[in-house]
């Protein structure tokens, strides 16, 4: 029973000593990576204040869906940024 005792607070020895020499090393912001945009988001093609961009988030079939040919999961956030998902805004099966 004693060797067993010993053996335990060797344990308890070399734990403490390796979490006190330890360093945790945090990334920096700038090299966090950021998720990537949506290609229509930086192409230069998104007005957020086109005319037309009020009239379609009013009514988010009005436009049909024109993100059919992107291959969007259904549980995707829909890239319109309405924050919904896809399959309840622009992928709605009518």
């Amino acid at each position: 029973f004693g060797l067993f005792e010993k053996m335990l607070e060797t344990i308890r020895e070399d734990v403490t000593r390796i979490l006190s020499t330890s360093e945790l090393r945090m990334p920096e912001p700038a090299e966090m990576a950021l998720p990537e945009l949506p290609e229509f988001m930086t192409a230069g093609q998104f007005d957020p204040f086109d005319g037309d961009a009020i009239e379609v988030a009013g009514n988010p079939q009005a436009a049909g869906d024109p993100y059919a040919g992107m291959g969007l999961s259904r549980n995707a956030p829909c890239p319109c940024g309405s924050g919904r998902k896809y399959k309840h805004c622009h992928g709605k099966i009518a």
